[in-house]
């Protein structure tokens, strides 16, 4: 993720939070590899840190993680995560 593409999803997810959607718990999928807090620190500086202020964020992934809250199991890259099913283990996952 480019610093520019991290401040334009900071800004559009703050402003859903700003007009009372509720888009919290979050659920950063895919977040799992430490090396880009080293190569790309700006997502962690620039839209996970802010999140993080306005709610709760759960990181997500299919390897384990020191920060990781929910472990994956092995899935279909292109299962559709407004499955229902998928969305429910999510939530259970992550209460």
């Amino acid at each position: 993720m480019l610093s520019e593409e991290a401040s334009w999803l900071r800004k559009s997810l703050q402003e859903l939070v700003e007009r009372g959607e509720a888009i919290f718990p979050l659920g950063n999928i895919g977040s799992s590899d430490e090396k880009q807090l080293k190569t790309q620190p700006w997502v962690n500086d620039v839209l996970m840190s802010p999140l993080r202020e306005l709610g709760k964020v759960y990181n997500v992934d299919i390897k384990q993680s020191p920060d990781v809250r929910t472990s994956l199991p092995t899935l279909n890259l292109e299962k559709n995560l407004q499955d229902p099913l998928w969305r429910s283990f999510l939530r259970k996952a992550t209460s």
